[in-house]
């Protein structure tokens, strides 16, 4: 079984590599935007929903050839067909795969209402089509999903009250049961829009709240290595340019020592005056420098 569980896992690694190269999103920042998130999903979504479309669709496909739907099975290997090949296209950007996935799955659930109404799996992928929306696009296309939900629903219940181009599962279809099937899923679909897109704009403040705290800490940063700056500048004025005019000092002092009884040497006041009022303003220049600090 171990052999077995490895080979499975290596499959599966070779898989994901496949789709990741296919499916190429822009590189992120050091903290990653929503955007980034909503194709990040995307990618994954696509990774995991392609081989379980083409499992799903192996008895959907046998009941249909079973019943003799010949349109409803052809339907099915059409849509997990292109599926398939709009997903791995390298010639297809991200943005617009999004797009016309989320059009073909909801062309894909709404033919499937149209021809079974709830006898069908149309009214999942009608709901699927709205997580999928609010997901990888926005809150505003969700609730614009809803709304066309509404007008596929209210032409299924015409269709069914006026017997106009039913098949026979539409025939079997109960006016009072569609209603209450709508209904659902219109309930479910705003739900799902509430709870996702709050969820997403929770991430999205989330993140934008780490960009600015990024931004707060990189100025921080800046006036630190300024303030190092100027602690450096006066540790050489301490250790450098103060120590010359005071050994200075120090010096014509020890001449001024050896006699005092005589008269002091004018060069020597005059140099000693100089020496002091250098350390003067050096000791002037670090106090300005230490009040920017």
């Amino acid at each position: 079984m171990k052999p077995i569980g490895q080979a499975i896992r290596q499959l599966w690694i070779a898989y994901r590599t496949f789709v990741y190269t296919r499916i190429q999103i822009r590189e992120a920042n050091k903290i990653k935007d929503i955007l980034f998130w909503r194709d990040t999903l995307f990618k994954n979504t696509v990774l995991y929903s392609l081989p379980f479309s083409f499992i799903a669709s192996v008895p959907a496909i046998i009941v249909a050839i079973g019943r003799g739907d010949t349109f409803s099975y052809c339907l099915f290997i059409l849509t997990v067909g292109a599926f398939a090949y709009i997903s791995l296209s390298r010639h297809i950007s991200v943005k617009f795969k999004k797009i016309i996935i989320c059009i073909l799955i909801y062309a894909f659930g709404t033919i499937l209402t149209l021809l079974h109404a709830y006898n069908g799996a149309g009214v999942l992928y009608l709901y699927a089509s709205t997580v999928f929306i609010v997901l990888v696009f926005s809150e505003r296309l969700g609730y614009l999903s809803i709304a066309f939900h509404i007008l596929v629903t209210v032409f299924v219940a015409f269709t069914i009250n006026n017997h106009f181009g039913q098949s026979l599962q539409m025939e079997e279809t109960k006016l009072n049961t569609w209603i209450l099937i709508s209904c659902n899923l219109i309930f479910l679909s705003t739900i799902g829009v509430l709870i996702i897109s709050r969820l997403i704009n929770g991430l999205d403040a989330t993140i934008n709240e780490a960009f600015t705290l990024r931004d707060n800490l990189a100025r921080q940063v800046a006036t630190i290595e300024a303030h190092n700056l100027k602690l450096t500048e006066i540790a050489y004025i301490q250790s450098h340019l103060v120590r010359a005019p005071l050994a200075s000092s120090i010096g014509l002092i020890e001449l001024l020592k050896i006699s005092p009884e005589e008269k002091p040497d004018p060069e020597v006041i005059h140099h000693l005056e100089t020496a002091i009022r250098e350390l003067d303003d050096m000791v002037r220049a670090i106090i300005k420098n230490s009040e920017k600090v």
